[in-house]
């Protein structure tokens, strides 16, 4: 497996948000791009992280998968520059990481044996959907963590609701489709779903590097957050509700 990706940054932005996330995650190098798969050890939260092969500016592939250590790794990639070119390519059982920019700079991380290769796709009928811009979506995030260690979304036909609350007090965001920042909320009925907020504040960096943020839920079922990120790439993770 060899690729090169001309914006390193965006890597960096969306593994370092990942490994706040979860500890060890499988690089699977596929006909139609590379995708990374990870599940935490509590099986609270699933990541899914893509690169689509156009994304790439160089790719060769045969069908590879191994593990990565992500806190490791995410330390290699966190040294990406301003400007980077990535080139990742497999030497043995080593995944060279490259950084092309004023100057060239190689590191080597040890791979081992890919434990999500076969982990499913989460079969889950979600009924509500809200698309928002990913710098709202984050404020929003921000100006209820404050207050609990939990967060609940609660989505009605053109309404979308965030709030938290606790002995200490609440805070909510409420948003309406039309709102600025808003691209449309779709639900059947009411759907309402209470999570732990730092899934979702872990990740506030990678949200803002998003072009587009897509939230679905149902009551008391995970929640899905999709990212599409530029160059075609996206980060999905599925988070298990928390429930009296």
């Amino acid at each position: 497996m060899k690729l090169m990706f001309t914006d390193a940054s965006l890597w960096r932005e969306v593994l370092l948000g990942a490994s706040k996330l979860v500890n060890e995650i499988t690089l699977i190098a596929g006909s139609d791009g590379v995708k990374m798969r990870a599940l935490d050890p509590s099986h609270v939260v699933l990541v899914d992280v893509f690169f689509p092969r156009e994304s790439l500016e160089e790719y060769e592939s045969n069908n590879e998968s191994f593990g990565l250590e992500l806190d490791s790794f995410a330390e290699i990639i966190r040294r990406a520059r301003k400007d980077d070119a990535l080139s990742l390519e497999l030497v043995g059982d080593k995944l060279k990481v490259s950084f092309k920019g004023k100057f060239l700079r190689e590191f080597y991380e040890p791979t081992g044996e890919p434990s999500f290769k076969d982990l499913p796709d989460p079969k889950i009928d979600l009924k509500a959907e809200v698309r928002i811009l990913p710098k709202v979506l984050a404020e929003a995030v921000e100006d209820v963590e404050m207050m609990s260690d939990n967060l609940t979304f609660e989505v009605t036909t053109g309404e979308f609701k965030i709030f938290s609350e606790s002995e200490i007090g609440s805070a909510s965001v409420e948003f309406q489709n039309g709102d600025e920042g808003i691209i449309s909320i779709q639900s059947d009925g009411t759907q309402r779903g209470t999570y732990g907020i730092d899934f979702f504040s872990d990740l506030l960096s990678t949200i803002r590097s998003a072009e587009v943020a897509i939230l679905s839920l149902s009551t008391d079922m995970p929640s899905k957050l999709v990212l599409e990120l530029p160059a075609g790439a996206r980060l999905v993770t599925f988070v298990a509700p928390r429930t009296a």
